[in-house]
């Protein structure tokens, strides 16, 4: 069997945030099932096509909420999901996503 080579240096943590993104204009609920410093996996039967760019909306306790641009960079058809990378994430919201995940690892 072939290996899976694992691109991903930002360390990832399992959430439950609830999130919105916008697809074909508009708002789509979905769930964010990890995240990192670099993007996240969202819980959805309707994901953009891969290389698409998006807007994701969720709120973190210190900051309120975030949106941030992110593009499409994998999708899971089987189980209902895709990966986003963000695209030039604020000072702000880059700061609290690394002291959520910081907490998170160790809790």
């Amino acid at each position: 069997m072939a290996q899976r080579h694992e691109r991903r240096i930002a360390q990832r943590v399992p959430t439950a945030l609830p999130v919105h993104y916008i697809h074909d204009g508009e708002y789509v609920k979905s769930r964010c099932r990890d995240i990192s410093i670099d993007g996240m996996y969202l819980c959805t039967d309707e994901p953009p096509a891969v290389n698409m760019t998006t807007v994701v909306n969720f709120f973190l306790d210190d900051v309120g909420e975030v949106e941030a641009e992110a593009e499409v960079v994998w999708v899971d058809r089987r189980s209902g999901g895709m990966a986003v990378r963000f695209i030039d994430l604020p000072v702000a919201a880059r700061k609290s996503i690394l002291g959520f995940v910081t907490t998170a690892a160790h809790a």
